[in-house]
């Protein structure tokens, strides 16, 4: 088989992308990517086995007009052109586009080259942008280029004319169902680490968390914008430190929250009970979470975080590390039934308090976290993950056949 992976951002890198092209690679597949090329790299090289390919214009136009021209609308005709070029010229046999923003061009280039498409619903894409209107600031521009409605037609063309639909989680395949897709044109594909990256090591305490070694250490990692809920847990941590001033939460990643986070923890006077560590390498990730005590997944309840799951669920679990998260539906369902942590109720500062407070004792953590990397193991794991989408793939081409 070979692969063409459209993705409509950078690459490297994206752990989601890396871990399907992996797959296919080790089962004898070829993999490409296609990607944006904002930072100007080169058009074509190859990344750990994967041919890339990026869409940008000529280097002698500016910087701005190449971001505007080839941005991932929904209907970009460079990026057609350029799709439809790349399948002929390397005979591509399968196409899986992520989420919905090249979903028509690459439906249309399937259509035009006769190569079936998946579609990899990492994220419900209408109730992403609903989730931005309902959490973030308003922007004008988001009218146009994140429109909820516009999204949903697009989705509902999409789902016509695409082959396959990869997703992360029941409650996503779920409301496709309700929107009368075929069960057997979905495959569960979920957002579960490499276990074994998550070994049990010594906490070796990175970066600004040297100066809090000894402290009940929480940690959140992940990207850092209004709809993660932070700023519930900062205002549960203010109330925390008239139980115990032993306390340090560590953030880990970047987004547009950032500084509407940080003048929070400055009008809380908790300067010296917060840290912004900012984005660091991947594979630091692991020595981050292996250091601390609780770590916390507190995305706003929504239509958008209630059919998606994120990567750090699993990947705290996969440390052994008890889990603290909000009671979104997947997040509820999965902490609930692999007994891997607690759940607070969102948009609660107390209740977050009050289950904080249930973490300080060692003897639950543990328990906790035994339970959750126990259920990585037998469970939540890619290696389970890669058979399914190994058997989705191919289940799609033996219908093109």
């Amino acid at each position: 088989m070979k692969a063409l992976f459209v993705w409509d951002s950078e690459y490297p890198w994206d752990v989601r992308v890396e871990k399907i092209c992996d797959t296919l690679i080790s089962n004898g597949n070829a993999a490409h990517i296609i990607c944006r090329n904002e930072a100007r790299r080169a058009e074509e090289e190859v990344y750990q086995s994967v041919r890339i390919h990026r869409v940008g214009l000529p280097r002698w136009i500016p910087n701005w007009l190449n971001s505007i021209v080839t941005f991932p609308a929904f209907v970009n005709p460079i990026w057609l052109v350029r799709l439809v070029r790349l399948i002929r010229r390397h005979r591509i046999q399968l196409i899986i586009v992520r989420d919905l923003p090249m979903a028509l061009a690459a439906v249309w280039a399937g259509r035009i080259c006769q190569v079936p498409v998946a579609l990899d619903m990492a994220e419900c894409y209408p109730e992403l942008l609903r989730a931005v209107w309902k959490f973030e600031p308003f922007r004008l521009v988001n009218v146009v280029v994140r429109n909820p409605r516009l999204a949903d037609w697009v989705e509902l063309c999409t789902l016509r004319m695409i082959n396959h639909i990869l997703v992360v989680v029941e409650e996503s395949r779920d409301r496709l169902i309700r929107m009368g897709v075929d069960p057997r044109a979905i495959t569960l594909v979920g957002n579960t680490p490499r276990h074994r990256r998550f070994k049990k090591g010594t906490a070796s305490f990175p970066g600004s968390l040297k100066a809090h070694r000894g402290k009940f250490i929480l940690m959140y990692v992940g990207y850092v914008n209004y709809s993660r809920g932070l700023d519930v847990v900062i205002s549960a941590l203010c109330k925390l430190i008239d139980h115990t001033e032993q306390i340090h939460l560590t953030l880990v990643g970047s987004g547009n929250a950032i500084g509407s986070l940080k003048n929070l923890v400055i009008r809380l006077h908790l300067e010296q009970y917060v840290s912004f560590e900012g984005w660091i390498d991947n594979r630091l990730v692991p020595e981050y979470i292996t250091s601390s005590d609780v770590c916390i997944i507190s995305h706003r309840k929504c239509s958008h975080w209630d059919n998606t799951i994120p990567n750090k669920l699993f990947d705290y679990m996969a440390a052994g590390k008890a889990v603290l998260a909000s009671d979104v539906i997947p997040m509820r369902r999965i902490v609930t039934d692999t007994q891997c942590g607690l759940i607070y109720k969102d948009d609660d500062p107390d209740d977050c308090c009050a289950q904080l407070k249930r973490l300080m004792d060692p003897i639950l953590r543990e328990r906790l976290g035994k339970e959750g990397e126990r259920a990585v193991v037998g469970k939540y794991n890619w290696d389970v993950d890669a058979e399914r989408l190994m058997a989705g793939l191919e289940s799609v081409l033996e219908q093109e056949a």
